[in-house]
C-alpha cells in the first residue's frame, strides 16, 4: 500500500496522521506492506507520472511487484484508517486468490504466437497487448486479465499477454495486430474457437 504525496500539498499533510494509523493497523499483516513516496522529489516524478499515473495528491495505491497488479483507493471514499485498511486487506485477499490462476496466462511473443494461438483450433483465445508491463494502465489491465482467468477456469479459453515494449515484438504488435505507435494503451484481442488464420480478431480496450 503506497501513499503518493507532494510535500507542498495541504491535503497530503492533513491525511498523514490517518495514513500512519492505517500503517499501524496493517503492521501485523503478512499480505500488505505500507510505504509512501514524495512524488515531487527528484527521481520520483517519473515513477509517479509514468509508472503509476498519479494525477492527484494524495493518492493511495495497492501494488504487487511480482504479478504487476494495481488498484486505486477511490478518491471519494473515506480516508479513515479502518476503511483504508479494510479495503487493502480485502483487495490483497482477492489478489492472492487470483494469483493461483496466474500460471494459466501465457507470456507470448512474435515467434511463437502463430503456433500457440492461431493454430489452436480447440480453444478461443483472449490476448492482452500491453505497451510494457510497468505503466499504470498496463498494471490495471493485467489485474483484469487475472480476474478473467479466474472466471474462465475450466473453460476452453486460452489467455495470454504480449509485451509490445519488447523490441522483437514491436513490428508484430503494430503491423500484424494493429497496435498504434508507442506509447499506446493496453488492448485486448479475442479469437474464437476454430481455424483462426482465416478470420480476424475482435478488439476491446483494456
Amino acid at each position: 500500500l503506497v501513499q503518493c504525496y507532494a510535500a507542498w500539498c495541504p491535503a497530503c499533510k492533513a491525511s498523514m496522521p490517518q495514513f500512519h494509523s492505517t500503517a499501524e493497523r496493517l503492521k501485523e499483516s503478512d499480505d500488505v506492506e505500507v510505504g509512501a513516496i514524495n512524488c515531487e522529489r527528484p527521481g520520483n516524478k517519473q515513477i509517479c507520472s509514468d509508472w503509476l499515473s498519479v494525477d492527484a495528491y494524495p493518492s493511495l495505491l495497492l501494488l504487487n511487484r511480482r504479478h504487476g497488479t494495481l488498484a486505486r483507493y477511490p478518491s471519494a471514499d473515506s480516508k479513515a484508517a479502518e476503511e483504508v485498511a479494510r479495503w487493502a486487506l480485502a483487495t490483497a485477499r482477492e489478489w492472492r486468490s487470483l494469483f493461483t490462476t496466474a500460471a494459466n496466462v501465457a507470456h507470448l511473443d512474435a515467434e511463437g504466437f502463430g503456433e500457440r494461438v492461431l493454430d489452436d483450433a480447440r480453444r478461443a483465445w483472449v490476448v492482452l497487448f500491453s505497451d510494457g508491463l510497468a505503466c499504470a494502465p498496463c498494471r490495471t489491465a493485467r489485474t483484469n486479465l487475472l480476474r478473467l482467468s479466474a472466471s474462465l477456469a475450466g473453460l476452453p479459453v486460452g489467455l495470454g499477454i504480449v509485451d509490445c515494449e519488447e523490441p522483437s515484438n514491436g513490428a508484430f504488435c503494430r503491423e500484424e495486430h494493429g497496435m498504434p505507435e508507442r506509447p499506446h494503451g493496453p488492448a485486448f484481442l479475442a479469437w474464437p474457437r476454430g481455424l483462426k488464420r482465416r478470420g480476424g480478431s475482435t478488439r476491446g480496450e483494456a
